[in-house]
């Protein structure tokens, strides 16, 4: 599958592992809850914000010591209300990944370790 959208950027989104097992419990539920969550931020559900200004979003996770590290590839009209939607959601540490991340996420957008959530 070769993935087709422009303005891709990638986020690096930190949790507390104690944290996401309390609260979270699983990756799918985060997930559901940012793709059709019906929280509202600034008036606008999550699932409507996510149908209209989010065209692409895939992810990748690891653990790391005591937190899990997902790499969010995303295309996104919105990037600065997607990150704060994200910690509203789950409280976290968000940046953009570094120079590494970016290049193993360009190099790997059609492999296995990448979950497509919308096309």
């Amino acid at each position: 599958m070769v993935l087709k959208a422009e303005g891709l950027q990638v986020l690096e989104v930190w949790v507390r592992m104690d944290y996401f097992h309390n609260k979270i419990k699983s990756i799918q539920q985060l997930f559901r809850r940012l793709t059709n969550g019906n929280q509202r931020i600034n008036g606008v559900p999550n699932y409507l914000f996510y149908k209209k200004y989010i065209t692409c979003l895939q992810y990748r996770f690891e653990v790391i010591m005591d937190y899990i590290v997902f790499y969010l590839v995303a295309s996104c009209t919105r990037m600065t209300e997607f990150k704060s939607r994200l910690k509203k959601i789950i409280y976290c540490q968000i940046d953009f990944a570094p120079r590494n991340e970016v290049e193993l996420v360009n190099s790997n957008l059609s492999n296995s370790i990448y979950k497509i959530i919308k096309k």
